[in-house]
């Protein structure tokens, strides 16, 4: 089952069988090259609406499945700064928790021996305010310091080299597609004065 869109809606392009979620006037387009190779279908698409916009729900990335990356999220506890020694270097993805509530997928991109998700992590718990320009990343930091609801977070190590930067930035924006973490949404109530936020319109397309 495709996770749903906004304002978009699935249909079929009958060409072995394609499950697209894309706007009326996508899908239009796609259905005029019915007759066509499958791939050609795909390229077409990613030419029409961009290629960065595009996630094949079988792709591999990094060596590993989407499905199968979804499945090594380590749990590290609280966000404080003994939990973060350890991932000093390390490139990939944190998830960011208050209780049960996932509220932001974030990614740790910068590659030196205390970067990566290490420097980003923390961002949100050290004095200094530089690297918390957003509203979700402030509230994160205040409920850490005093302790007023428990902070857990996540992790997901890719690497720690240059294909791990390409691979964390592929895999964020599937997660954030795939769960919306409250954090991450356009309109949410904590994002009001977030900076860098998207707006852009992801598809997914199936060829299983």
């Amino acid at each position: 089952m495709l996770s749903p869109t906004l304002q978009t809606q699935q249909a079929v392009v009958e060409t072995g069988i394609i499950f697209v979620e894309l706007d009326n006037n996508i899908i239009d387009k796609a259905k005029t090259e019915r007759k066509t190779s499958l791939s050609f279908i795909i390229l077409k698409l990613k030419k029409e609406i961009g290629m960065s916009k595009i996630i094949l729900k079988n792709e591999i990335i990094g060596g590993k499945s989407l499905e199968k990356w979804d499945l090594e999220w380590k749990e590290k506890g609280e966000l404080n700064k003994d939990n973060i020694e350890d991932l000093k270097g390390n490139i990939g993805l944190y998830r960011i928790s208050y209780g049960i509530e996932k509220l932001y997928i974030g990614v740790g991109k910068e590659i030196g021996n205390s970067k990566g998700l290490y420097k980003r992590l923390n961002d949100y718990i050290r004095n200094n305010s530089s690297g918390r320009n957003s509203e979700v990343a402030k509230e994160i930091h205040e409920k850490c310091k005093s302790k007023s609801e428990e902070v857990t977070f996540e992790v997901l190590v890719v690497g720690n080299d240059e294909s791990a930067v390409f691979a964390s930035a592929y895999l964020e924006l599937y997660f954030i597609n795939k769960y919306k973490p409250v954090g991450n949404t356009i309109g949410s109530s904590r994002c009001k004065g977030k900076k860098n936020l998207s707006t852009t319109q992801y598809y997914y397309i199936s060829t299983s």
